[in-house]
């Protein structure tokens, strides 16, 4: 089954049983894929283990900017990456630029001129595509500090 989050699969299950009148449930369930991950990308424990103990566990993490692709962007530039750095509230009035809409409570992806994600932020009110510098308004606080 393909599905969105918040798709409850087992409570799925059991209303097509009492549909049929012959009650059901799962014997197994297990995730294929969320969203740029699959199975193909996964490591059993042995193979984690192994490649700990010949110090080769690096090759299989995957970097941020991989896995964070599907998150939309804003890239701050001049000395506003330093601020974001630090942890700082995106403000209308720091030098950055987006060319995608994010909506209110939205996660996104914060990158500094040299395209290397530095944070991950929630988006505090509807942010429009647009460049900075307008204002002091708090767009958005961090979520997640890389």
């Amino acid at each position: 089954m393909r599905c969105s989050k918040g798709t409850y699969i087992r409570s799925l299950a059991r209303d097509i049983g009492k549909e049929l009148g012959c009650g059901a449930t799962l014997k197994e369930l297990r995730r294929l894929a969320s969203g740029n991950f699959d199975l193909s990308m996964a490591h059993s424990l042995v193979e984690i283990h192994q490649a700990y103990q010949e110090g080769s566990l690096g090759n299989m993490v995957m970097p941020p900017g991989e896995f964070l692709k599907d998150l939309k962007a804003v890239v701050v530039r001049g000395g506003s990456d330093n601020r974001i750095r630090n942890g700082a509230p995106l403000t209308g009035a720091m030098d950055y630029f987006q060319d995608q809409s994010i909506g209110r409570g939205e996660h996104f992806r914060v990158e500094d001129g040299k395209g290397e994600i530095v944070a991950i932020y929630r988006a505090e009110q509807d942010m429009e595509g647009e460049q900075g510098r307008r204002g002091d308004i708090i767009l958005a606080r961090p979520y997640i500090m890389l």
